[in-house]
């Protein structure tokens, strides 16, 4: 099964319609924390490390 444009844009529309122009920019604001937040989380390095310069 292929998702195609057509597909997307349906989804992008109920979208629009259920949540509103207003509030979709703040829910894929949302999402593209989330991700950052899991990708992250499974590169395995601790956060603690993050910010410490390597010697």
């Amino acid at each position: 099964m292929v998702t195609g444009i057509s597909e997307i844009l349906v989804v992008l529309v109920l979208v629009m319609v259920f949540f509103g122009a207003g509030k979709v920019p703040q829910i894929m604001g949302a999402v593209g924390a989330s991700v950052k937040t899991f990708k992250d989380a499974a590169s395995g390095e601790p956060e603690d490390d993050k910010d410490k310069p390597q010697t």
